[in-house]
């Protein structure tokens, strides 16, 4: 059977079992999973990376010299769509300011290669062009101006970003892939569109960055975008809203344990220079304009189970998520305790315990002063309280 027929059955299929009435998460998951495996491998078939030839490109006449290797990337590795309709002004202004970047001190000696790829880029997925690159420097380059290192400046960008843009998490947003000013108007976004915001926020002051992402998640029905930044030739994650340090977000837990045995269940990079694979996007799954890298490798830990995960989620009367402080035991004994998740949060970012070495796993919480106790069963792999 080929890729292409086995797609067109896939969506058959996956469509059918969304219309069912008698399905098992399991049963949907497997179906959403097979669905995007395919359109991912489809994509990839007989994928080059060829690069465009473009010396009468009109962007290149009259081109100051010191931007030439600048305009010849993008313009060889640039969506079609941008090559025939991006705006001139548009263009030579992420140029010139990309350029301003290179006086601090962690982009003066970056790589040509490096800065080409993850910081001269004017986007990173397929939102909307717009002209955020001089806004971001303006703001930006006055909070890294006395840093002494990229790590401070790494820091200093993430605890600003929201509160220059204030923009918060939500799944109301009008789309997935809002481009930054996009996002700034409405004042919400999807982790998308968040990233989005971060990985330009990083380049505009010459941090090299990118966005990674999974289509599926291997232990629930959901996909997760988030950024990485390179420092020193490595390559370190962090999100809009920033855990404590570099690569201790709450989703590493769950990157930990993906499925590399199916290609929606692994972990991609963006490239804007042409690669042999595809950046999926599961809001625009038809779009094969964005490159990118399996970096699946990078997060995956062989010494973590994902059947040793258990998830907890605690609902309100109105099925909101709110946040409570939940305790496991091991029997009668206390092991650790953390809180629920609220609306604030990440959809896909759920409280969990790593139950490998406990026996007799049960979760406490006290709610309008009782105690809510439950004894776990971990094949159920999720306890949902309704308070």
């Amino acid at each position: 059977m080929s890729i292409f027929l086995f797609r067109a059955l896939s969506v058959l299929i996956f469509i059918g079992l969304l219309h069912s009435n008698e399905i098992s998460n399991d049963t949907l998951y497997i179906a959403y999973r097979t669905y995007l495996d395919s359109v991912i491998a489809s994509q990839n078939i007989g994928l080059s990376k060829h690069k465009r030839e473009v010396e009468n490109h009109k962007f290149l006449k009259n081109a100051d010299h010191i931007y030439h290797n600048a305009i010849i990337f993008l313009l060889e590795n640039m969506p079609e769509s941008d090559y025939n309709e991006l705006d001139s002004t548009l263009f030579v202004e992420n140029i010139k300011y990309a350029h301003l970047t290179r006086k601090f001190e962690w982009c003066k000696d970056l790589l040509n290669e490096d800065f080409n790829n993850y910081v001269l880029p004017y986007a990173v997925l397929d939102e909307k062009r717009d002209n955020w690159r001089k806004i971001f420097y303006d703001y930006f380059s006055t909070k890294v101006i006395d840093c002494e290192d990229i790590y401070t400046a790494i820091d200093s960008v993430n605890r600003n970003v929201l509160k220059f843009t204030q923009v918060e998490y939500s799944t109301k947003r009008p789309k997935a892939n809002q481009s930054p000013i996009e996002s700034m108007d409405c004042k919400i976004a999807s982790c998308t569109g968040l990233s989005i915001i971060l990985c330009d926020a990083f380049r505009s002051v010459g941090i090299p960055s990118r966005i990674c992402g999974v289509p599926l998640w291997s232990n629930k029905i959901g996909n997760h975008n988030w950024v990485e930044v390179k420092v020193d030739g490595a390559w370190h994650s962090t999100e809009y809203y920033p855990a404590e340090k570099l690569d201790g977000s709450w989703f590493i837990a769950d990157a930990e344990v993906i499925d590399i045995n199916h290609l929606s269940n692994r972990i991609y990079s963006t490239s804007f220079e042409k690669t042999n694979t595809i950046f999926p996007m599961v809001w625009n799954l038809n779009y094969s304009d964005v490159y990118g890298i399996d970096v699946s490798k990078n997060y995956l830990n062989t010494e973590k189970n994902l059947n040793e995960i258990y998830y907890v989620k605690v609902l309100n009367r109105d099925s909101k998520r709110v946040k409570i402080n939940v305790k496991l035991f091991d029997g009668d004994s206390f092991i650790t305790e953390d809180y629920s998740r609220s609306e604030i949060n990440d959809i896909n970012d759920i409280l969990f315990f790593d139950l490998k070495l406990i026996k007799e796993p049960i979760i406490i919480l006290e709610y309008q002063g009782k105690e809510l106790r439950y004894t776990i069963d971990k094949r159920d792999k999720q306890l949902i309280i309704n308070l």
